[in-house]
């Protein structure tokens, strides 16, 4: 049997890593005070809430760590705030 070379392992490791990194988005709506778009997204996250499962390991520090999981279906949350006339800017 073949043994995987450890800087395959890394690669692969690194991959499963990089969607976790992604930016953090922000929405905006021209003449949005902040109070109503905290609500906005309070209700679509209430509504694209998906039931918690574990979260993948990920290298940290020299070891393997449980990366916590997002309980949200991020792409419903996009529609349902872009639905209310928000964009998504640079975060």
């Amino acid at each position: 049997m073949n043994k995987v070379p450890s800087c395959v392992l890394v690669l692969l490791i690194c991959l499963g890593v990089a969607p976790g990194c992604a930016r953090q988005r922000a929405y905006d709506r021209p003449g949005v005070i902040d109070a109503d778009r905290a609500r906005d997204a309070e209700e679509c996250r209430k509504a694209n809430t998906v039931p918690r499962v574990s979260g993948p390991l990920v290298l940290s520090g020299g070891r393997l760590v449980r990366y916590p999981f997002e309980n949200l279906d991020r792409h419903g949350y996009n529609l349902c705030m872009e639905a209310k006339g928000y964009r998504i800017t640079p975060g």
